[in-house]
Protein backbone atom coordinates (compact mmCIF):
# COMPACT_ATOMS: atom_id res chain seq x y z
CA UNK A 1 0.00 0.00 0.00
CA UNK A 2 0.89 3.23 -0.71
CA UNK A 3 1.58 6.43 1.62
CA UNK A 4 2.91 9.61 2.66
CA UNK A 5 6.04 8.56 3.23
CA UNK A 6 6.33 5.56 1.03
CA UNK A 7 4.83 1.83 0.28
CA UNK A 8 3.70 0.32 3.46
CA UNK A 9 5.81 -2.79 4.13
CA UNK A 10 4.61 -5.46 6.54
CA UNK A 11 7.60 -8.12 7.51
CA UNK A 12 7.86 -10.91 10.04
CA UNK A 13 11.07 -10.73 12.61
CA UNK A 14 12.27 -13.50 14.73
CA UNK A 15 15.57 -12.43 16.29
CA UNK A 16 16.88 -15.72 18.55
CA UNK A 17 15.74 -18.84 15.47
CA UNK A 18 16.47 -21.34 18.81
CA UNK A 19 13.26 -19.51 20.16
CA UNK A 20 10.70 -19.01 17.34
CA UNK A 21 7.64 -18.21 19.20
CA UNK A 22 9.55 -14.77 19.41
CA UNK A 23 8.36 -13.51 16.88
CA UNK A 24 7.91 -9.45 15.95
CA UNK A 25 5.36 -8.23 12.97
CA UNK A 26 6.55 -4.83 11.75
CA UNK A 27 4.27 -2.48 9.99
CA UNK A 28 5.77 0.71 8.40
CA UNK A 29 7.14 2.38 5.69
CA UNK A 30 10.30 1.08 4.53
CA UNK A 31 12.65 3.26 6.75
CA UNK A 32 10.56 2.80 9.37
CA UNK A 33 10.32 -0.93 9.17
CA UNK A 34 14.67 -0.72 8.76
CA UNK A 35 14.73 1.31 12.01
CA UNK A 36 12.48 -1.05 13.99
CA UNK A 37 14.30 -3.77 13.11
CA UNK A 38 18.07 -3.10 13.65
CA UNK A 39 16.35 -1.77 17.44
CA UNK A 40 14.95 -5.07 18.32
CA UNK A 41 17.64 -6.84 17.53
CA UNK A 42 20.21 -4.42 19.59
CA UNK A 43 17.40 -4.59 22.65
CA UNK A 44 17.16 -8.34 22.15
CA UNK A 45 21.44 -8.19 22.53
CA UNK A 46 21.27 -5.96 25.21
CA UNK A 47 18.31 -7.69 27.61
CA UNK A 48 20.20 -10.91 27.21
CA UNK A 49 17.18 -12.80 25.03
CA UNK A 50 14.53 -11.30 27.10
CA UNK A 51 10.96 -10.82 25.55
CA UNK A 52 10.41 -7.19 25.00
CA UNK A 53 6.95 -7.62 23.52
CA UNK A 54 5.02 -7.42 20.02
CA UNK A 55 6.14 -4.07 18.21
CA UNK A 56 4.63 -2.32 15.71
CA UNK A 57 5.50 0.48 13.31
CA UNK A 58 2.99 2.41 12.00
CA UNK A 59 2.88 4.38 8.44
CA UNK A 60 3.27 7.26 10.30
CA UNK A 61 6.17 6.50 11.68
CA UNK A 62 5.14 6.58 15.28
CA UNK A 63 6.88 5.73 18.21
CA UNK A 64 7.65 1.74 18.85
CA UNK A 65 4.43 0.26 21.21
CA UNK A 66 3.99 -2.84 23.18
CA UNK A 67 0.98 -5.17 23.63
CA UNK A 68 2.53 -7.14 26.31
CA UNK A 69 1.32 -7.24 30.12
CA UNK A 70 4.44 -8.93 31.02
CA UNK A 71 3.10 -12.14 31.98
CA UNK A 72 3.55 -15.91 30.91
CA UNK A 73 2.39 -19.46 32.35
CA UNK A 74 4.78 -22.48 31.30
CA UNK A 75 2.86 -25.64 32.20
CA UNK A 76 4.38 -28.03 32.92
CA UNK A 77 3.03 -32.29 32.45
CA UNK A 78 4.54 -35.28 33.57
CA UNK A 79 2.97 -38.95 32.57
CA UNK A 80 2.29 -39.93 35.80
CA UNK A 81 -0.37 -38.29 38.58
CA UNK A 82 1.73 -38.01 41.54
CA UNK A 83 5.34 -37.44 42.14
CA UNK A 84 7.57 -38.60 42.23
CA UNK A 85 8.11 -38.48 38.71
CA UNK A 86 12.03 -39.31 37.67
CA UNK A 87 12.45 -42.22 40.08
CA UNK A 88 14.27 -45.11 38.33
CA UNK A 89 11.33 -47.30 38.30
CA UNK A 90 9.08 -44.19 36.27
CA UNK A 91 11.84 -42.74 33.96
CA UNK A 92 11.65 -45.15 31.09
CA UNK A 93 7.98 -44.51 30.56
CA UNK A 94 8.03 -41.02 31.65
CA UNK A 95 7.27 -38.01 29.37
CA UNK A 96 7.02 -34.32 30.20
CA UNK A 97 5.44 -31.50 28.10
CA UNK A 98 5.98 -27.96 28.36
CA UNK A 99 3.24 -25.59 27.25
CA UNK A 100 3.80 -21.55 27.72
CA UNK A 101 0.91 -19.45 27.05
CA UNK A 102 2.25 -15.75 26.93
CA UNK A 103 0.30 -12.07 27.57
CA UNK A 104 -1.87 -14.08 30.30
CA UNK A 105 -4.84 -12.13 31.57
CA UNK A 106 -4.31 -11.84 35.60
CA UNK A 107 -7.90 -13.27 36.01
CA UNK A 108 -7.51 -16.37 34.16
CA UNK A 109 -4.33 -17.41 36.36
CA UNK A 110 -6.45 -19.13 38.66
CA UNK A 111 -5.45 -22.53 40.44
CA UNK A 112 -8.93 -23.71 39.97
CA UNK A 113 -9.93 -22.82 36.81
CA UNK A 114 -6.72 -23.92 35.53
CA UNK A 115 -7.28 -27.57 37.22
CA UNK A 116 -10.48 -27.57 35.62
CA UNK A 117 -9.27 -26.95 32.22
CA UNK A 118 -6.56 -29.12 31.61
CA UNK A 119 -7.79 -32.77 33.46
CA UNK A 120 -8.97 -32.12 36.52
CA UNK A 121 -7.17 -34.71 38.54
CA UNK A 122 -7.33 -37.03 35.46
CA UNK A 123 -5.44 -37.09 32.08
CA UNK A 124 -5.34 -33.72 30.15
CA UNK A 125 -4.07 -35.12 26.90
CA UNK A 126 -1.88 -37.87 25.02
CA UNK A 127 1.96 -36.66 24.08
CA UNK A 128 2.76 -38.26 20.72
CA UNK A 129 4.74 -37.31 17.51
CA UNK A 130 2.17 -34.52 15.88
CA UNK A 131 2.59 -30.76 16.51
CA UNK A 132 0.45 -28.06 16.26
CA UNK A 133 0.97 -24.62 16.41
CA UNK A 134 -1.22 -21.55 16.32
CA UNK A 135 -0.60 -17.91 16.01
CA UNK A 136 -2.65 -15.30 18.75
CA UNK A 137 -3.17 -11.75 17.60
CA UNK A 138 0.03 -10.55 18.91
CA UNK A 139 1.85 -11.88 17.00
CA UNK A 140 3.10 -14.64 19.49
CA UNK A 141 2.80 -18.60 18.79
CA UNK A 142 1.30 -21.66 20.47
CA UNK A 143 2.43 -24.97 20.20
CA UNK A 144 1.94 -28.50 21.75
CA UNK A 145 3.67 -32.33 21.00
CA UNK A 146 -0.21 -34.21 20.69
CA UNK A 147 -1.16 -37.06 19.69
CA UNK A 148 -4.18 -36.58 17.55
CA UNK A 149 -5.64 -33.92 15.63
CA UNK A 150 -8.58 -33.57 18.13
CA UNK A 151 -6.21 -33.90 21.23
CA UNK A 152 -4.31 -30.74 19.48
CA UNK A 153 -7.46 -28.50 18.90
CA UNK A 154 -8.63 -29.29 22.56
CA UNK A 155 -4.99 -28.08 24.31
CA UNK A 156 -4.64 -24.86 22.26
CA UNK A 157 -8.02 -24.20 22.61
CA UNK A 158 -7.55 -24.11 25.97
CA UNK A 159 -4.11 -22.42 26.29
CA UNK A 160 -5.48 -19.29 24.30
CA UNK A 161 -8.36 -19.16 26.76
CA UNK A 162 -6.11 -17.69 29.39
CA UNK A 163 -4.35 -15.39 27.14
CA UNK A 164 -5.42 -11.53 26.74
CA UNK A 165 -4.66 -12.25 22.80
CA UNK A 166 -7.11 -14.07 20.31
CA UNK A 167 -6.22 -16.89 18.54
CA UNK A 168 -6.03 -16.57 14.98
CA UNK A 169 -7.11 -19.69 13.08
CA UNK A 170 -6.28 -21.98 10.72
CA UNK A 171 -4.34 -23.98 12.93
CA UNK A 172 -1.15 -25.64 12.20
CA UNK A 173 -0.97 -30.15 12.34
CA UNK A 174 2.57 -31.72 11.74
CA UNK A 175 3.11 -34.78 11.43
CA UNK A 176 6.13 -37.15 11.78
CA UNK A 177 6.15 -37.48 8.41
CA UNK A 178 6.44 -34.25 7.53
CA UNK A 179 8.97 -32.63 9.97
CA UNK A 180 11.24 -36.23 9.70
CA UNK A 181 10.69 -37.10 5.75
CA UNK A 182 13.54 -40.30 6.24
CA UNK A 183 12.18 -41.83 9.29
CA UNK A 184 15.68 -40.59 11.03
CA UNK A 185 13.78 -40.04 14.44
CA UNK A 186 12.65 -43.12 16.39
CA UNK A 187 8.77 -42.65 17.41
CA UNK A 188 7.55 -41.63 20.52
CA UNK A 189 5.40 -43.92 22.58
CA UNK A 190 2.24 -42.17 23.22
CA UNK A 191 2.21 -41.04 26.50
CA UNK A 192 -0.56 -39.67 28.91
CA UNK A 193 0.11 -36.57 30.43
CA UNK A 194 -1.25 -34.91 33.94
CA UNK A 195 -0.81 -31.43 35.07
CA UNK A 196 1.90 -31.24 37.59
CA UNK A 197 3.13 -27.69 37.76
CA UNK A 198 2.78 -24.18 36.59
CA UNK A 199 5.48 -21.92 36.47
CA UNK A 200 4.15 -18.00 36.82
CA UNK A 201 7.00 -15.56 35.38
CA UNK A 202 5.87 -11.66 35.88
CA UNK A 203 7.94 -9.22 34.74
CA UNK A 204 7.87 -6.33 37.71
CA UNK A 205 6.44 -3.28 35.45
CA UNK A 206 3.47 -2.46 33.72
CA UNK A 207 4.88 -3.83 30.08
CA UNK A 208 7.52 -5.43 28.99
CA UNK A 209 8.83 -2.65 26.51
CA UNK A 210 9.15 -0.23 29.68
CA UNK A 211 12.28 -1.50 30.94
CA UNK A 212 13.75 -2.04 27.07
CA UNK A 213 12.72 1.67 27.01
CA UNK A 214 14.11 3.08 30.22
CA UNK A 215 17.41 0.72 30.70
CA UNK A 216 16.22 0.15 33.92
CA UNK A 217 17.06 -3.02 34.49
CA UNK A 218 14.48 -5.26 36.66
CA UNK A 219 14.67 -8.94 37.82
CA UNK A 220 11.63 -11.08 36.44
CA UNK A 221 9.80 -12.67 39.42
CA UNK A 222 9.29 -16.88 39.10
CA UNK A 223 7.96 -19.11 41.28
CA UNK A 224 6.20 -23.21 40.83
CA UNK A 225 2.86 -23.67 41.75
CA UNK A 226 1.77 -27.23 42.30
CA UNK A 227 -0.68 -28.97 40.63
CA UNK A 228 -0.71 -32.64 42.01
CA UNK A 229 -3.07 -31.80 44.42
CA UNK A 230 -6.31 -33.20 44.80
CA UNK A 231 -8.06 -30.04 46.06
CA UNK A 232 -6.90 -26.90 46.43
CA UNK A 233 -4.65 -25.99 49.59
CA UNK A 234 -5.54 -23.10 51.89
CA UNK A 235 -2.36 -21.03 51.07
CA UNK A 236 -2.51 -21.41 47.25
CA UNK A 237 -4.36 -18.20 46.66
CA UNK A 238 -2.38 -16.26 48.23
CA UNK A 239 0.83 -17.83 47.02
CA UNK A 240 -0.16 -16.95 43.42
CA UNK A 241 -1.60 -13.25 44.44
CA UNK A 242 2.13 -12.51 45.76
CA UNK A 243 3.53 -13.37 42.79
CA UNK A 244 1.04 -11.02 40.53
CA UNK A 245 1.20 -8.32 42.64
CA UNK A 246 2.53 -5.31 40.77
CA UNK A 247 4.94 -2.95 42.33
Amino acid sequence: REGLLGRTRTIEVTPNKEVPEERFILTGNESGVRTATTTILAQQQLLNNRDVGTLIVDSNSEPVVTTSNGIEIMLEFFAYEQPPYWTKAREKKNARSRLTVPNCQISKIDWSEIKQLFGNNTKSHDKGDSIIEADLSNGKMLKAWVHTKQDGKTIIERMASLSEAKLVRPFRFIEKEEYDPNGELDPKEVRPQYLAHMHIKNWNRKTKYETANTGTKQKRKSARVEFYYETKPSWMDDKVRELLKQT
